[in-house]
């Protein structure tokens, strides 16, 4: 009886042994599996910084104030502006809402004004909907 637990318990043992042989087995080659991507992706990385130095060089020389000058002045014919022309926000006129002229056609809907309005005069839909209920 106690040679055959013996047995038994040996049996068991070499079970798990094996069982744990071939768990180590498979997970060294995902580990591996998971290195190479690891290496791959760290490729891919190091190689799209490589492009962005790339992109940054080319974008900081496209956009030499020089060179867009001289783009605008044989493409666009833009010159500077004279010194005349340069004002600040308070001297632009704003526009004033033009009259409501009454439509014959069908009637807008209540409390709603179609006609354009200008830009410090605009109201957001909800408020103006809001208002007119």
């Amino acid at each position: 009886m106690i040679r055959r637990a013996t047995v038994m318990v040996t049996v068991v043992w070499m079970l798990l042994a094996m069982a744990a042989g071939g768990a180590m087995f498979m997970l060294k080659y995902r580990v591996q599996a998971l290195e190479e991507r690891l290496a791959a992706v760290n490729h891919d990385i190091v190689r799209n910084m490589e492009a962005v130095h790339v992109l940054k060089a080319e974008w900081s020389f496209l956009n030499q104030p020089a060179r867009l000058e001289e783009l605008g002045r044989r493409y666009l014919k833009l010159d500077a502006p004279a010194a005349g022309r340069i004002v600040t926000i308070s001297e632009i006129p704003f526009r004033t809402a033009p009259a409501a002229a009454p439509q014959k056609d069908a009637p807008a809907p209540r409390g709603m004004d179609t006609s354009p309005q200008a830009a410090d005069q605009v109201t957001p839909r909800l408020a103006t909907y809001r208002t007119a209920q």
